[in-house]
């Protein structure tokens, strides 16, 4: 007779609606997302509180609408015109900055001061201005592993007579709860003297992922496996590479985090009968744990799964062990075919050659490839990197690789966009104000928020001119339905994100 100890079932996270006491909102991006994914940071974040919620009986829902249209404020003034919402927790990303913001002020002309509206996410983690500071209609904004803190703040909030609530009063209970956390970040508050903004550190989190402790009952939309559709995960935190300028994970002393716990993972794949898995680490993590525990379990599952992956860190016998575990996917940014260009991005050791060294592996097993490209690179110091002639660069990469016989499942071209906490991050920029770029429409990334079009307002000639370019090449490089990359620049751009 087995010992192993049943797991609790995950607490399914329904979608909001009137009558909704706590209530989670996934921020829209202002543009249209071309995979269908997961609100990741928001359900890390929330998995906790969604558990003590659900032991209290204590309604709460999800509002993760994608993309911003008018549909999704009238569903939110709804929602809240009902009078029951008393929190309104948001995730949100740089891009969707704006449309938080827009947010948290229906919530107060519907609602006024009643609802605690905490705010965290990849901007707050970055940003140097955080949002509570930014943004008066937040009342908290939270930065870091913010979990625990988050669940002692709702928890407290909640407890207190409607009468009696402040955000000053639950607050207090963060201090008096001290030996119950765990996390390191900061908080930030106009209810505090100045520094709005503290740091907090109650020791290491364990890497957990949210799918331990919560579910969304929605299929996910990734057009590159059967079916069109995959359960997203992750079991690491960081990225073991962290030195690409463009990006704010990782950096010097930041290590990559591996989940103890795997177990979870089978059981996440019974509940998905048949469903692809798709692990959206920023580097897949080839520990030997993960190697000699997980692999064959993954093989065993009997499920395709994909991955992402930085070239220069392959070898061969990994690739040739992925796909003998079941992978059948890897996505990887090669960004350009410009040696130069990459090596003033950060992508130390990756080299054209590398590139089609290394796609041509996973050929040779018949894995298939997912290529993020990113043109409008920029130097530390803003200046523009890419030409006509770099962009001619890569676009010959990608029909090499075709040329070799690599299978593209995937192509994602998108734009450089400045985010806070990078290298590219001087600190002048208005992150809370951000300028739309119409020339990259078709683009996922880089119709919004600052890149080489609109670092520098209004852009000359030849920025409109190299816009043009880098628009027009990325029409002849989309995947056609079996893997050929089309040389037809009427076809349309197709954006596979991982």
């Amino acid at each position: 007779m087995s010992t192993h100890a049943a797991r609790p079932s995950p607490v399914v996270v329904p979608p909001a609606e009137p009558g909704t006491t706590v209530l989670l909102i996934h921020a829209p991006y202002p543009a249209r997302p071309r995979f269908d994914g997961l609100p990741s940071s928001l359900l890390s974040a929330s998995a906790r509180l969604v558990e003590h919620l659900a032991e209290r009986r204590i309604s709460f829902g999800l509002m993760d609408p994608g993309s911003s249209s008018e549909g999704f404020y009238e569903s939110l003034e709804l929602i809240l015109r009902s009078g029951s919402v008393r929190v309104v927790c948001i995730s949100t990303s740089t891009a969707a900055i704006e449309e938080t913001v827009r947010i948290a002020r229906l919530v107060r002309a519907v609602c006024g001061s009643k609802p605690l509206v905490v705010v965290g996410g990849p901007h707050e983690d970055a940003c140097r201005l955080k949002v509570a500071e930014a943004v008066l209609e937040v009342d908290v904004s939270i930065a870091g592993d913010g979990e625990f803190v988050l669940l002692e703040l709702v928890r407290r909030f909640l407890e207190l007579p409607d009468a009696a609530s402040s955000v000053t009063k639950a607050l207090e209970s963060l201090a008096q709860a001290q030996p119950a956390l765990r996390g390191r970040g900061t908080v930030t508050t106009r209810t505090w003297d100045q520094p709005f903004g503290r740091p907090f550190d109650f020791g290491p989190t364990e890497v957990e992922s949210f799918h331990k402790r919560c579910q969304v009952a929605r299929p996910v939309r990734f057009d590159v496996f059967p079916g069109s559709t995959a359960v997203p995960l992750t079991i690491s935190r960081g990225c073991s590479y962290g030195q690409c300028t463009f990006c704010s994970e990782g950096g010097p002393g930041v290590k990559a985090q591996v989940c103890s716990d795997l177990e979870w993972i089978a059981d996440l794949s019974v509940r998905h009968a048949g469903v692809p898995l798709y692990f959206q680490d920023s580097i897949f993590p080839a520990t030997r744990r993960v190697r000699q525990e997980l692999l064959p379990k993954l093989r065993g599952l009997g499920v395709e799964w994909g991955c992402q992956v930085y070239l220069p860190t392959l070898s061969e016998r990994l690739v040739a062990e992925l796909a003998e575990n079941g992978c059948t996917y890897l996505y990887t940014g090669i960004e350009s075919g410009s040696d130069d260009i990459l090596r003033a991005i950060g992508k130390t050791g990756l080299t054209r050659a590398l590139i089609l060294e290394r796609l041509g592996w996973l050929a040779r097993h018949g894995v298939r490839a997912g290529l993020s490209l990113m043109f409008g690179a920029m130097a530390d110091d803003g200046h523009l990197l890419e030409t006509e002639h770099t962009v001619a660069e890569t676009i010959s990469l990608v029909h090499e690789l075709e040329n070799r016989g690599v299978p593209i499942a995937g192509i994602y071209p998108n734009v450089e966009t400045v985010l806070p906490g990078t290298a590219l991050d001087d600190g002048s920029l208005n992150f809370y104000s951000m300028p739309r770029a119409p020339s990259f429409t078709d683009f996922e990334d880089g119709c919004v928020g600052y890149n080489f079009l609109t670092v520098v307002r209004p852009p000359d000639a030849a920025r409109l001119r190299l816009a043009k370019t880098v628009s027009d090449a990325t029409r002849s490089i989309v995947p056609t339905s079996d893997g050929a990359v089309a040389r037809d620049a009427s076809r349309r751009i197709c954006g596979v994100r991982p």
